[in-house]
């Protein structure tokens, strides 16, 4: 008998247009009213996770990729990058004229924060690599290295 069963976002609850499954919501109900457990566990961030978990009320969320991990609420596991190695990426891809998005907790910051590669929530604000001496739960690079 499973306890616990976790899902993805993307391509498992969301189908090919981004909505919501009905099916997946109905045997979600199910498993609830069973007593087992329901978590969502995906790369996307706490901002990202909660709108689902709080449309199928799902309290349990492992985000950035297992980086952060949220039980009822309350964080239950908190590993990042440390901010020495989080900057140097960030400042890298600067200069090569790619793009970057340094996650940490709920914010997001880029040097190009209006990029339209940005789909994740929280939306960026705008920082300097020198300004992100600080850890991240996730950082995200675009570079255009076929084109130059």
């Amino acid at each position: 008998m499973y306890k616990m069963v976790f899902l993805d976002i993307d391509g498992t609850i969301l189908n090919s247009q981004g909505l919501l499954d009905e099916k997946i919501s109905k045997s979600l109900g199910k498993l609830s009213k069973k007593g087992i457990l329901i978590g969502l566990a995906t790369g996307r961030s706490p901002t990202g996770a909660k709108i689902y978990g709080n449309l199928l009320g799902i309290d349990y969320l492992v985000t950035y990729n297992g980086a952060l991990v949220i039980a009822n609420e309350k964080i239950i596991f908190d590993k990042q990058l440390p901010a020495e190695v989080a900057q140097k990426l960030c400042e890298k891809a600067a200069t090569l004229g790619g793009t970057y998005f340094h996650f940490q907790y709920n914010v997001s910051r880029s040097n190009h924060p209006n990029h339209y590669l940005e789909h994740l929530l929280p939306k960026a604000i705008f920082s300097l690599p020198s300004n992100l001496n600080i850890g991240a739960h996730r950082i995200t690079l675009y570079l255009d290295i076929l084109n130059k």
